[in-house]
């Protein structure tokens, strides 16, 4: 696994907290997510609006991330792009993040090869582009999207998902419109 990066970082600090701007490049990238193999470039931008070094909070105004030309097995050239306002990240009693997500992304053929997805969901929605938005908490036992949208040329689907830490149990309200 390996690749190449470039960052950029822009900050002011002071005993109590700090702030600032990240950006970051990589080129090349291979990682393991989940079951797969993964080749890839993109960039991470974050805006800091505060963090709190006594509290371990971090709020971010803005957070980013956009990948292209990854591939995985027989997957190719795909691309999604994710956007965190607001984003709260906090260490207090384990890791806790907070973050209104919206995106979009060429299809879900990659996601549901990273996560082992069931054959009828790749039948379902696999080949569509798609845009979405979620509300997003997860904490070192739970993760919950509120207010899932997912949005595609053929399909329209809200829903509410909610998983336990062991990526075991986990449960979702499914609801298409009329």
């Amino acid at each position: 696994y390996g690749g190449s990066a470039r960052f950029t970082v822009h900050g002011d600090a002071d005993p109590a907290g700090a702030s600032g701007t990240f950006h970051t490049t990589v080129s090349s990238v291979t990682a393991q997510a989940g079951s797969a193999v993964v080749k890839g470039n993109g960039t991470v931008d974050l805006t800091l609006r505060r963090f709190d070094v006594a509290n371990g909070e971090a709020e971010f105004s803005a957070a980013g991330l956009e990948v292209h030309d990854v591939a995985t097995g027989k997957q190719t050239g795909y691309w999604a792009s994710v956007n965190a306002s607001p984003c709260k990240v906090s260490l207090t009693g384990g890791l806790t993040v907070q973050a209104t997500l919206a995106g979009k992304a060429r299809d879900a053929q990659l996601p549901i090869v990273i996560v082992d997805g069931p054959g009828i969901l790749a039948t379902i929605v696999g080949k569509q582009g798609f845009t979405f938005s979620t509300r997003l908490r997860m904490t070192p036992t739970t993760t919950d999207l509120t207010d899932l949208h997912v949005l595609g040329n053929t399909y329209d689907l809200r829903a509410h998902y909610r998983a336990d830490g062991t990526g075991q149990n986990g449960s979702a309200l499914v609801t298409t419109p009329a």
